[in-house]
């Protein structure tokens, strides 16, 4: 929570505001280039899709591409983890 909330205040958006934090179903991301915060990710995790990607002031970010391949490239990976999460609950 207290990562969202910086990440909310570094890019001028209301990720923190909003609580995103507690949806359930969605996975919050940070996408940073040098070490810097470019954009926040919402990854809906019953969809396997991104919700929104938001820079700053909620702007698309520049590397708005680069993230959504490298997210979508990424998937079976998400997928494999939330099956692990299932058989660990189980």
């Amino acid at each position: 929570v207290r990562d969202m909330k910086k990440e909310g205040e570094l890019l001028d958006h209301c990720v923190y505001e909003s609580k995103y934090y507690t949806r359930h179903e969605s996975l919050l991301l940070s996408a940073r280039k040098h070490d810097k915060r470019i954009a926040t990710i919402e990854f809906s995790l019953k969809n396997l899709s991104i919700s929104q990607c938001r820079g700053m002031s909620n702007d698309v970010p520049d590397d708005y591409d680069n993230i959504v391949s490298l997210i979508n490239n990424n998937i079976k990976i998400i997928k494999k983890c939330l099956k692990r999460k299932e058989l660990l609950s189980a």
